[in-house]
This record gives C-alpha cells, structure tokens and sequence, in this order.
C-alpha cells in the first residue's frame, strides 16, 4: 500500500495522508477519516480507499463499507481507476480474511493490538519518507 501511495501522491499529499493516519490512529472518527480521504485522494483517485480496507478494525469496518457504497465503490461491484481499468472490491469475506476476525477477548486484543502496530509501522514509514 506504502508503495502505490509513493506512485499516486504528491510528496505534500502523502504528508498529509500521514497526518490523517495519526489523527485517525489517535481516536479521530471514522467518518472523518474516511471524508478526509476521499477530499485529498480526489473522485479520479477515490479507487485508494479499497487499499485501506484490510486496515479498518473491525468497530468500523460497517461506517467504512457503508461510506465505500455512498461514494460510489460497491462490494463486489466493479469501478474503474483514473485510467479506467477496472478494479474489483474485495468481498466482506475476503476483507475479514485480512483482517482475522477475532472470535473471543482474547483473540480480540491480540488483533487491535496487531492492528495498531501494523498502522504505528505504516504512519512512521509515511513520516519517514518526508521528514525532511
């Protein structure tokens, strides 16, 4: 994901996914997160948001989906990039396949506990790029 980003966004625009990811990671909305999004990917980049589904845990998972549809992305529709080839969306299956679905406590902390290290490490490889 940290490489398509570096190839669709501009050094600025990757600053600022950066501090989207902070603020979202930090207990910003979901429904913030994901307009913020939308408004710096743009509608001829909007295709980006399908990459961060397997980031999305899973107490918003159901905003994050439900804002995919309104825009425009629906599960298991197709939509095409800027170029105009077609991307396909992952099915709920497949993205809680990703995101392995815990089944009890136990499992449920490890997995926000993996997630947030999984987002802790994306955010800081985005700062590091354009730290300076």
């Amino acid at each position: 994901m940290l490489t398509l980003l570096r190839n669709k966004l501009t050094p600025a625009e990757l600053q600022q996914f950066a501090v989207l990811l902070r603020e979202y990671r930090l207990g910003s909305n979901i429904d913030h997160f994901c307009c913020e999004l939308l408004q710096l990917y743009g509608d001829e980049r909007k295709f980006l948001l399908l990459g961060m589904r397997p980031f999305i845990p899973d107490k918003d998972v159901g905003v994050f989906e439900t804002f995919l549809e309104n825009i425009g992305i629906r599960e298991g529709g197709i939509l095409t990039d800027s170029f105009g080839r077609i991307k396909r969306s992952m099915s709920n299956t497949s993205a809680t396949a990703m995101r392995g679905q815990a089944t009890n406590h136990n499992e449920m902390h490890v997995h926000n506990n993996m997630w947030d290290e999984v987002m802790k490490g994306f955010g800081e490889g985005v700062e590091r790029m354009y730290k300076y």
